[in-house]
């Protein structure tokens, strides 16, 4: 879905309120309340507004187009272009009809729903490419470890089989792992040792 077809959408609903009587009512129209549009119809003594304005699902961490068809229920004077004192407020409209798009990329939308879902599998492939913090390295790093760690104090009789592991340590920053080696973290003999790598400079 594209932004068209919510065009389409909010015409239609404009439409639909055209066939059944109501004439668009430009004396309510005047100002912003930060929608991206608005139509106001009225019949008589009733004024429907078809409201396109943003929501944010913070929960869910989505971008949201909300339609609305909403039944006015401030105090209007009818039959007079006053722009201060014909104000109809969108966060008092008895909501008639509304759905909710979801913004998955500039110009596409989705339901709500399919949007959870959507990025829900965005931030799963995220997290599978983002490098670990911390990670053991395999059992050919242990022998290249152990040359360090008998060379430390009432280290020197330490065996191969005394190496627990060996892990590699990247810098972080701002909560995400770094390409930056850190460092080696090794445990042998139920000590740790640490190498740190040398610093660079970008």
């Amino acid at each position: 879905m594209n932004q068209n077809d919510i065009n389409r959408i909010f015409t239609e609903k404009v439409t639909e309120l055209i066939a059944q009587g109501f004439q668009i009512n430009p004396a309510t129209m005047s100002g912003s309340q930060g929608e991206y549009g608005k139509v106001d119809l009225r019949k008589g003594s009733e004024i429907i507004r078809v409201l396109l304005d943003s929501a944010s699902d913070f929960h869910h961490g989505l971008d949201c187009l909300h339609l609305i068809v909403g039944r006015c229920t401030d105090k209007i004077r009818m039959n007079t272009m006053d722009r201060l004192g014909n104000t109809i407020w969108n966060n008092h409209l008895e909501i008639i009809f509304e759905i909710k798009f979801a913004k998955i990329a500039d110009n596409f939308f989705t339901d709500v729903d399919s949007g959870i879902q959507m990025r829900e599998k965005n931030f799963q492939r995220w997290k599978v490419k983002q490098m670990p913090e911390r990670r053991d390295l395999s059992e050919a790093f242990k022998s290249i470890a152990l040359r360090y760690v008998q060379k430390q104090p009432r280290m020197k009789t330490c065996k191969l089989s005394d190496i627990e592991r060996v892990t590699r340590v990247n810098w972080s920053s701002w909560g995400r792992t770094t390409h930056n080696l850190r460092g080696y973290e090794i445990v042998a003999r139920g000590k740790t040792f640490f190498i740190k790598a040398p610093r660079q400079d970008y």
